[in-house]
């Protein structure tokens, strides 16, 4: 999957929103991916490619919202892993568009974790079954906090929880 020695990490969240907690969410993260694996090849999906870009030269960096699947499985088939995350992501109306893109990794067989992962409030009950049936099938699932493990629970998720 990846592009010689290294792993090409994939990373999804609220990237390019401009909300300042969000990008240093990214910053730390790909501080630390950077950091454990030189190696590593980062592509970032960001709401707004352009700004991100400029922020951030040193990654790939590739849009996701108003894309459609296949153009977006393109760049999910080449990852390795994919880490979705940080911040206040899985809430109502909300939570299903970042799982679509969780579920097409998943079903290139990419294996998917979650990081620093905010929840709530989760009430519709699509978007309790797209966290359920997709987070099931995680890796590993982290979350920020102890109220938002409580979310993820009370949603149905049955499985472990660590909170960061």
């Amino acid at each position: 999957m990846g592009h010689g020695k290294g792993v090409t990490v994939g990373v999804l969240g609220s990237y390019g929103g401009r909300n300042v907690g969000d990008e240093a969410i990214l910053t730390a993260m790909l501080d630390r991916v950077q950091g454990a694996r030189p190696d590593a090849r980062v592509v970032v999906f960001s709401r707004d490619p352009e700004y991100s870009r400029g922020v951030r030269p040193d990654v790939e960096v590739v849009g996701w919202e108003g894309v459609t699947r296949e153009r977006t499985s393109e760049h999910l088939r080449r990852l390795d892993v994919l880490v979705l995350g940080g911040g206040g992501i899985l809430y109502d109306t909300e939570a299903r568009r970042y799982l679509r893109l969780v579920r097409d990794a998943q079903g290139h067989g990419v294996p998917v974790f979650t990081y620093a992962v905010g929840a709530g409030p989760l009430t519709d009950e699509v978007d309790r079954d797209w966290v359920r049936s997709t987070l099931t099938d995680a890796a590993a699932v982290t979350v920020r906090d102890e109220e938002s493990k409580l979310v993820l629970e009370e949603a149905g998720l049955e499985r472990p929880i660590t909170v960061t």
